[in-house]
C-alpha cells in the first residue's frame, strides 16, 4: 500500500510538470487527446503484459463520460496557466468528497483552513484556469464515487478501458471541431514530453484504482493533495513570479485537504499512520 501511496503522489506531480511544460509550446486540444491516447496504449500493453484478457467493458461508457470532461478541464487548466497557482487548487477535489461523506466535527477546521490558505494563494484574483481546475474537481470527485462500483474488475484492465473511452470522446470532440491533426501534431512535435505525460496519466489512474482496493476514496484524494503542493513548487522550474504568500498559501491548502484525512473514521491516530506507512 506504502509503494502505491509513493507512486501516486509523484507520477501525479511529474503528470502535471509535463502538462504545463506541453502546454507552453501546443494547444491544449492536441494535449488532451495525445495524454489520453498514450495512457489507453500504456495501460493495454500492462494488460498484456500481465498476461490478462483484452476484455472490452461497456458499462465503462458512463464514468468515462465524467472522466471526459475532468481531464479535459485538468489538462487545459495546467496548459493554459501558471502551476504555481493551478495546481494547488485540485485539492479542492478532497473538500467535495469530504462534504459528500462528512467526517467528524473537526474536519470543518480543516475546510476553515483550507479556505486561509486560498486566500494567501490569491483566491480573491483567481485566473481563468484557476476556475477551470475548480470546476475539474467537480467531475473528478464525481469520477472517484463512480470508480468504487467497479472494484470487481482488475485495476489495468478497468483502466485501460477507461482511458480507451475517454480518447474516443476527447477524439470525437476533435473531429466535431475539424482538429484531428492537433494529437498528431502534439506527438510529432513533442514525442518525449508526450510519452512522459501518457506514462504518467495512466501511472497515476492505476495508482487510484488499486489504493481504492484498500482504502477509502476520501483518504485517496487527501493524500494526493501532497502532489499539489510539490507540482505548485514546480513554478520556480517554469520561472513563474510566486511570493512568499503565495507559497504559504498553497501549503495550507495542502496540508489542510491533507489532514481532512484524520476526521474520515474513528480510528486512533496511530492506526492512520500505520495505514498509510
Amino acid at each position: 500500500m506504502g509503494l502505491w501511496l509513493i507512486v501516486r503522489i509523484f507520477s501525479l506531480s511529474g503528470e502535471r510538470m509535463v502538462l504545463t511544460a506541453l502546454g507552453r509550446h501546443s494547444d491544449p486540444w492536441g494535449i488532451m487527446g495525445a495524454s489520453s491516447v498514450m495512457a489507453a496504449l500504456f495501460l493495454w500493453l500492462g494488460v498484456f503484459l500481465q498476461h490478462q484478457p483484452l476484455t472490452w467493458l461497456w458499462p465503462i461508457l458512463w464514468p468515462s463520460m465524467v472522466y471526459a470532461a475532468a481531464f479535459s478541464l485538468y489538462t487545459w487548466a495546467l496548459s493554459k496557466g501558471p502551476i504555481s497557482e493551478v495546481s494547488p487548487w485540485s485539492n479542492a477535489t478532497t473538500l467535495l468528497l469530504f462534504l459528500w461523506h462528512p467526517g467528524l466535527s473537526q474536519g470543518i477546521g480543516f475546510i476553515a483552513s483550507f479556505a486561509i490558505g486560498a486566500w494567501l494563494a490569491g483566491a480573491q484574483s483567481l485566473s481563468l484556469a484557476g476556475w477551470v481546475m475548480l470546476a475539474s474537481d467537480v467531475f473528478f470527485a464525481a469520477g472517484r464515487l463512480l470508480d468504487v462500483h467497479y472494484r470487481l474488475y482488475s485495476p489495468l484492465t478497468y483502466g485501460a478501458n477507461l482511458m480507451t473511452w475517454v480518447s474516443l470522446w476527447i477524439l470525437s470532440g476533435l473531429a466535431l471541431s475539424r482538429g484531428r491533426g492537433k494529437i498528431l501534431s502534439t506527438v510529432k512535435n513533442f514525442p518525449v514530453l508526450s510519452t512522459l505525460e501518457g506514462f504518467f496519466n495512466a501511472l497515476s489512474y492505476v495508482s487510484v484504482i488499486m489504493l481504492l482496493r484498500q482504502m477509502p476514496v476520501a483518504i485517496i484524494e487527501a493524500v494526493s493533495s501532497i502532489a499539489g503542493l510539490l507540482a505548485a513548487l514546480g513554478g520556480f522550474i517554469f520561472h513563474e513570479q510566486m511570493t512568499v504568500r503565495q507559497i504559504l498559501g498553497a501549503f495550507i491548502m495542502s496540508a489542510s485537504a491533507f489532514f481532512l484525512l484524520l476526521t474520515q473514521s474513528p480510528i486512533t491516530l496511530n492506526s492512520k499512520w500505520d495505514m498509510l506507512l
